[in-house]
């Protein structure tokens, strides 16, 4: 994201993400980091860099907050920071090079909801 591959303007699903949540209250920060994988940056995903102020500031609850993503480098981001997942494409195993446990196991015990459909990502926020 955020590269001339996948520029900013492109971002469909983070803006339906944002628009859908806005009267709930507010986003902080939009964090878009445009590394390569072959970078090995500390700021890309699954590595918890760029988050690193959230992680520290004792007003943020990690532990009951979760990471909506369509990959399995999210859910792995998710556990490195001590939360789960909403995987919202669990046929999606793209990043598999850059996670550090077994899918399995990511699966097992750091997705809190598996699906193919906003509307259960939704509900399942609703009821939280």
């Amino acid at each position: 994201m955020g590269t001339d591959m996948f520029p900013e303007d492109s971002f469909a699903v983070q803006d339906f993400i944002l628009d859908t949540f806005k009267n709930r209250g507010h986003f902080a920060d939009v964090i878009i980091d445009g590394s390569m994988p072959a970078e090995q940056s500390v700021f890309r995903k699954p590595r918890t860099g760029r988050m690193e102020k959230y992680l520290r500031d004792p007003i943020v609850d990690i532990a009951r907050s979760f990471v909506i993503g369509d990959r399995i480098t999210d859910v792995q981001f998710a556990k490195n920071m001590g939360c789960k997942a909403l995987f919202l494409n669990p046929g999606n195993l793209r990043g598999q090079t850059e996670i550090t446990d077994t899918i399995e196991y990511l699966k097992e015990n750091n997705v809190a909801l598996s699906s193919t459909d906003w509307k259960d990502v939704y509900e399942f926020l609703k009821h939280q």
